[in-house]
């Protein structure tokens, strides 16, 4: 998101009539934390499976590595586009970002009903 408002971030003005202080800083520091905690659930639950599997420490590794690509491929994408595609990519990119914002439950509660169901399938398969 921050990168289609790009342009308006870098256009505002900051106010003259309060000083920037410590304390905004430190509260906007706080807030990414936690919601940066919420992403790291799902990395430690993928850390705990590979650690608990019985592959050697080298398929341990690459199993993490493979995580760590796969979650961050949406990020190369964008900008290997802006990498190549230089100033043209925002007018590529935003169609689908736009698209995205206003029909995210439409990909995201298939993708993750799919996953549920499938994770549930499995669990219901090993303690059987």
């Amino acid at each position: 998101m921050l990168v289609i408002r790009r342009h308006a971030l870098t256009t505002s003005t900051p106010s003259a009539s309060k000083p920037p202080g410590g304390r905004s800083a430190a509260l906007v520091g706080a807030g990414l934390a936690g919601v940066e905690l919420l992403t790291a659930f799902p990395y430690f639950a993928a850390i705990a499976l590979i650690v608990g599997s019985g592959v050697s420490n080298a398929e341990k590794l690459s199993l993490l590595v493979l995580y760590c690509v796969i979650y961050i491929l949406p990020l190369i994408a964008i900008t290997l586009v802006f990498a190549v595609m230089g100033d043209k990519a925002e007018q590529t990119l935003r169609p689908a970002g736009d698209w995205l914002t206003d029909h995210w439950p439409l990909v995201v509660g298939p993708v993750t009903g799919t996953i549920g169901v499938g994770l549930l399938a499995y669990g219901i398969t090993q303690l059987t």
